[in-house]
């Protein structure tokens, strides 16, 4: 993200309003990709998400991110993944 608003292809920067906030925040030609960053799976509470949307509409395309951790016997892999949150997710 900070290498695509080095190179002059959207601007990076947080959202905050009230007590919501958003980790992320790229604005590109074409509107906002919003990106919360979690520390596991879980994407039960993303307030800050929801309230961008609703601040935003359809202008903003929201992701998370976390992390999930696979074991087997003694070794362990940490795999980063992310989902793109359709609008139905965020009511």
């Amino acid at each position: 993200m900070g290498n695509m608003a080095a190179r002059g292809l959207g601007e990076l920067f947080s959202w905050r309003e009230h007590n919501w906030e958003v980790d992320f925040v790229v604005r590109t030609g074409k509107g906002l990709i919003a990106i919360e960053v979690k520390s596991g799976p879980q994407r039960d509470a993303l307030p800050g998400m929801e309230a961008l949307r609703r601040r935003f509409g359809r202008r903003a395309s929201c992701w998370w991110v976390g992390t999930v951790l696979l074991s087997k016997n003694s070794s362990s892999v940490r795999l980063s993944i992310g989902w793109h949150m359709a609008e139905s997710h965020l009511q």
